[in-house]
């Protein structure tokens, strides 16, 4: 049987609210030895949130005439043959798109 270490659960539910793993101390045992502020916290610790970084958002790509087509033959392609190599397929779905979009 395992055992879970004393205050495991405590230690998640820190790390979950944004505190750093060395900064965890149990209210059993007294509070955090180290300073709270933002600017007394060493360089290291400071910036570790990533929640405060902003995410750039992609940009959707528009998917061209020639993608739809070319996705549709080797669909088609895959189910005739679904065997058959890859990149044998993907050059008969290429002559195929061709031949469609004259």
């Amino acid at each position: 049987m395992v055992g879970v270490p004393p205050f495991f659960y405590e230690f998640l539910e820190h790390i979950q609210n944004g505190g750093a793993p060395e900064d965890f101390r149990p209210q059993i045992l007294g509070d955090s030895k180290r300073p709270t502020s933002p600017a007394a916290r060493p360089r290291s610790i400071r910036g570790r949130r990533s929640d405060r970084i902003p995410t750039p958002t992609k940009k959707k790509r528009k998917i061209s005439k020639y993608q739809r087509e070319f996705g549709k033959q080797l669909k088609i392609l895959k189910r005739k043959h679904p065997r058959t190599n890859i990149s044998i397929l993907m050059k008969k779905a290429h002559r195929a798109t061709k031949k469609a979009m004259k």
